[in-house]
């Protein structure tokens, strides 16, 4: 069967012919990270969040637990910070709360 697939050891995505109950390439392979890539860019900006917003993307959940998101956003539009430093400024925003009351 033809499927994507990644490789672990080079991070190359690859359209490949695999044998899917040895998990294992069997037949010829190409590198199409960069086209893969740019196709989920490209299918990202089409959804209606990115074009209203400037952001869009997907939340999966993890086998070990919690989530992971993959994501597009308009670096324009918005910032990134670390979840520790966005915890810090909830923490910071409830105190301003809390003193206001």
């Amino acid at each position: 069967m033809k499927k994507l697939v990644n490789s672990p050891i080079t991070n190359t995505i690859y359209w490949a012919t695999i044998n899917e109950e040895k998990c294992m390439i069997t037949g010829k392979k190409e590198d199409v990270t960069d086209n893969a890539i740019q196709s989920v860019s490209n299918h990202l900006k089409e959804l209606k969040g990115f074009r209203e917003h400037g952001f869009s993307g997907y939340v999966y959940d993890k086998k070990s637990g919690g989530t992971f998101t993959l994501c597009l956003m308009d670096d324009d539009k918005y910032i990134r910070i670390t979840k520790e430093m966005y915890d810090q400024l909830k923490e910071y925003k409830n105190m301003y709360d809390e003193s206001n009351k």
